[in-house]
This record gives structure tokens, C-alpha cells and sequence, in this order.
């Protein structure tokens, strides 16, 4: 498996959607600008995080993914909402939940845009002990780390068997 902090490709067609689908959820929807980013020396990504997940199929087939450290989750279910909610409060998810349904919605509308025909599930979203041991339980996935002044995200792609 691939670090985290590196952007990984597999055999998922169309997966480079979900990146641009993230940019513009983040940047219309919270007000917040993702930049690519890569790993330091020092910079460990050992965290509880907040992870989204949303399936497409159809002409494609595979699960979409979003990974939100704690100073993430926090910053975008406040900007997100307009309230603060704090990383331990089962409404996490619930603030999660509603950013992870409007990415799952830009999906489909990169997708739409390309003539490609999918539908998408409703978004579940659990919390995972790192992103490290979110993303150990995919064979294949595509994954990419963002940074912006709200903390780490990642998203990514795991390709149907």
C-alpha cells in the first residue's frame, strides 16, 4: 500500500473526479481552498479521523471516499453549518454526513458532464482509529492528501473486485 501523503493510482476509471469533485465541495459549499499536500519528516498522520464513504455504479463501479483529521471535521462542519460542533459529539458524523452527500453529488455532476451514467448511494460515515488503518483494508485505491487552513483531508477512490 501507498503512504498517505502520496497520490496513488489504480485501475478505477474516472477516478480523478473525486478530486475535483472535493475542490469544489470545499470551496463552494465551506468556503475552504484544498491544496495538494505532501508529507514532512516530522509529519505523522496518526489521528482519529472522520471518514465519509459513498458508492457509484453504474458505468463505473466504485466507493468514493473522504477523510477529515479532527481540526478538519471541526472547521468544516462549523463552516459547513454555521456552528460549532466538537470532534467527539455523535453529531460529527451527522455535520460529516451532509458534506459527504454534496461531494457525493459533484461526483455524479463531473460524471454527468462526461457522459458517463452512475448513480451514488447515500453517504455512511464511520470514524477510523488513522487514515492509515482506514486505507490498510482497500487492495485498490487512489488516494490524495489535501491541506488547507482547515487541517488535512484526503479523498479517494477503491475500485470494485
Amino acid at each position: 500500500m501507498a503512504p498517505a501523503d502520496a497520490t496513488t493510482r489504480s485501475a478505477a476509471p474516472h477516478a480523478d473526479v473525486v478530486t475535483a469533485a472535493i475542490t469544489q465541495t470545499f470551496d463552494d459549499g465551506c468556503g475552504v481552498q484544498l491544496r495538494p499536500h505532501t508529507k514532512g519528516e516530522n509529519d505523522v498522520d496518526d489521528g482519529e479521523v472522520i471518514v465519509g464513504v459513498v458508492s457509484v455504479g453504474g458505468q463505473v463501479g466504485w466507493t468514493a471516499f473522504l477523510a477529515l483529521a479532527e481540526k478538519s471535521a471541526v472547521a468544516v462542519a462549523e463552516s459547513f453549518l454555521g456552528m460549532e460542533i466538537p470532534f467527539d459529539d455523535p453529531d460529527m458524523c451527522e455535520a460529516i454526513s451532509e458534506v459527504v452527500n454534496l461531494f457525493s453529488v459533484r461526483i455524479k455532476g463531473v460524471l454527468d458532464q462526461r457522459e458517463v451514467e452512475v448513480t451514488a448511494s447515500m453517504p455512511k460515515v464511520i470514524r477510523a482509529a488513522s487514515v492509515d488503518r482506514f486505507l490498510v483494508q482497500a487492495d485498490s485505491h487512489d488516494v490524495t492528501c489535501f491541506r488547507s487552513r482547515a487541517g488535512k483531508v484526503w479523498v479517494g477512490v477503491f475500485a470494485s473486485s
